[in-house]
């Protein structure tokens, strides 16, 4: 089925403007992108198995955009997010890995880049994933004024590791500190909010590499699904703590008197992690426009997300791409849903 496309970062730039003609202070924007997540895991969209309260919070008073398209896998949802076109103009239609001699090409400009020039500050905290063997590639020649995080994925939760190798930075620069991924990234976005010059707007892209494999989650996150098993319960821990992250931010934006004049935008990066399973409530859902039967119990697996065929990231199966994204709407728009595509598919 072929569907309008309007991707996220022009969605970005139109609320923006849409926003500038009703209000002489523009907006604020928060970008939350998760690696991995599965469609069915959180609350807001059928899931039970899992605690989602602050994203299911945002949902509710926000507007959930239910034909929100992505890519399959995480360097092209990146790279169409960040220059609001498809792969067959940017080139980037595979996962750039570690050293790799290219990545989004520097003819593009990005969404970072507008918004600067626009008199946004302008920070990253969290997986890039577009480019990292030349300077010129990185997140600081991106348009972002503050980077701070990975460059790939698939890094150790503790170690920052990648293959035995260290992938954690601070404007570009190596950087060895202790503590659990989520915890870190959430807390750069929120030293980011509190202490930044507030005469500027702010552009945070905040891109955790939660819920993406290695599996692994602080103990107090695992305890309350000790009835799950293996890597699902796993997956559950690192949801919550990614779920307690965006809680922490939005206080932040809260404490810093910036939450009623922020955009927010939630969305997964692609599909789940094979092996993976599904409710089959979810699978009418997106094959249908009807209401949804009674959620069944999912048999054992990572995440909620793919479909019958077993396909979930790397998979142009409509629920390996399809994706939900919120943001805070006027009263009369919230806790709405909309059929309305935001982001493309090849």
């Amino acid at each position: 089925m072929l569907l309008r496309p309007v991707l996220a970062a022009i969605a970005c730039l139109c609320a923006v403007h849409a926003y500038a003609e009703i209000s002489e202070k523009k907006p604020n924007i928060v970008f939350f992108l998760i690696d991995d997540l599965g469609y069915a895991d959180c609350g807001f969209n059928g899931g039970q198995q899992i605690k989602t309260p602050n994203i299911d919070r945002l949902a509710k008073s926000g507007a959930i955009i239910e034909s929100h398209y992505v890519q399959p896998v995480c360097s092209p949802t990146r790279s169409t997010l960040l220059t609001g076109r498809y792969p067959t103009h940017t080139g980037v239609y595979t996962i750039v890995s570690p050293g790799a001699p290219w990545g989004l090409p520097l003819a593009e400009r990005t969404l970072a880049d507008a918004l600067r020039s626009a008199g946004y500050r302008t920070a990253l905290t969290g997986k890039w994933h577009l480019g990292e063997f030349e300077k010129a590639y990185q997140p600081n020649a991106r348009g972002f004024d503050h980077q701070y995080g990975h460059f790939f994925g698939m890094l150790d939760y503790y170690s920052h590791d990648r293959l035995n190798k260290l992938d954690w930075f601070r404007n570009g620069e190596p950087l060895k500190e202790a503590g659990y991924t989520t915890h870190l990234i959430a807390a750069e976005a929120c030293k980011v909010i509190e202490t930044g010059d507030r005469a500027k707007p702010l552009f945070l892209y905040v891109p955790f590499n939660g819920v993406h494999s290695p599996f692994q989650a602080p103990d107090e996150y695992l305890k309350p699904y000790g009835a799950l098993k293996g890597n699902r319960q796993k997956l559950a821990g690192m949801l919550a703590a990614v779920d307690e992250a965006i809680g922490r931010i939005e206080e932040s934006l809260k404490k810093a008197g910036m939450l009623e004049n922020t955009l927010i935008v939630f969305s997964s990066d692609n599909g789940g992690p094979p092996p993976a399973t599904i409710p089959r409530f979810v699978i009418s859902r997106a094959r249908s426009t009807k209401a949804a039967p009674a959620p069944r119990p999912s048999p054992p697996g990572p995440a909620a997300s793919p479909p019958s065929n077993g396909c979930a990231s790397r998979c142009t199966w409509s629920i390996g791409i399809r994706r939900s994204s919120n943001w805070p709407a006027a009263p009369s728009n919230r806790n709405s849903r909309s059929t309305d595509s935001m982001s493309g598919r090849c």
